[in-house]
C-alpha cells in the first residue's frame, strides 16, 4: 500500500517545464503588446459588414495591426513558466491573441473586397504564420489557438484561390511549402532546446 501511494505521488506530480532560451527579440512580445492595446470592438459579424465599416475599423486598429505585423517578422516562441499564476494570466492573454487573428482576417477581407487578391493572399498567409507563431513552444492550449488561426488563413485562401492565375497558384504553393518548412525548422530548434 505504501509503495502504491508513493508511486501515485511520484507519477502524478506535474513534470517541470524545461527552461529554454527564447529568441531575442521574441515576436510573441509584440503580439502581447498588440493584444493588450485598447482597441475598437470589431464589427459583430464582420462577414456581413460593409467595406466602409471594415476599413474604418482597420484605420482605428492601425497601431495594433502594425505591431502584429512587426511580431511576424521575428522568431517567435511562447514563453512558458512553472509559476502558479502563469496559467491564469496566460489563459487571459489568449483571448487577446485570438482578437489579433480576427484583425488579420479583417485585413484580408478588406483587401479581397477591394479586388486586391494578391494582398488578400498575403494577409491570409500571414494568418497561417501567425497561427504557427502563437502556438510554437507553448502549451497544448496555445497550439489549439494557433491551429484555429491557421484554419482561418487556410479557409481564406480556399475562398480566393479560384481568382488566381496558374502562375500565382504556383507561387502560393511555394510560399505554403516555405511556411511549412519554417515550422519544421523551428520545431526542431525548440525540440533540441528541450533536450
Amino acid at each position: 500500500v505504501v509503495a502504491a501511494i508513493l508511486g501515485i505521488f511520484v507519477f502524478s506530480r506535474p513534470k517541470p517545464v524545461v527552461a529554454m532560451t527564447l529568441p531575442t527579440p521574441n515576436g510573441y512580445d509584440d503580439f502581447l503588446v498588440a493584444a493588450r492595446m485598447t482597441g475598437k470592438a470589431a464589427p459583430g459579424d464582420f462577414k456581413v459588414a460593409t467595406k466602409f465599416e471594415l476599413e474604418e475599423f482597420l484605420k482605428a486598429e492601425k497601431e495594433r495591426l502594425e505591431r502584429t505585423h512587426a511580431g511576424l517578422l521575428k522568431e517567435c516562441v511562447v514563453p512558458v513558466t512553472n509559476a502558479p499564476a502563469f496559467i491564469q494570466a496566460h489563459i487571459e492573454e489568449l483571448a487577446g491573441l485570438k482578437a489579433l487573428a480576427r484583425l488579420l482576417e479583417i485585413e484580408a477581407r478588406v483587401a479581397e473586397m477591394n479586388g486586391q487578391i494578391g494582398a488578400a493572399v498575403s494577409a491570409y498567409l500571414n494568418l497561417i504564420r501567425y497561427g504557427q507563431a502563437v502556438g510554437r513552444g507553448g502549451l497544448l492550449v496555445d497550439r489549439l489557438v494557433g491551429i484555429s488561426c491557421e484554419k482561418i488563413g487556410v479557409n481564406g485562401l480556399f475562398g480566393v484561390h479560384q481568382k488566381l492565375a496558374a502562375d500565382e497558384c504556383i507561387r502560393l504553393i511555394k510560399e505554403l511549402e516555405k511556411i511549412e518548412a519554417r515550422a519544421g525548422e523551428m520545431q526542431a530548434k525548440i525540440g533540441r532546446a528541450h533536450v
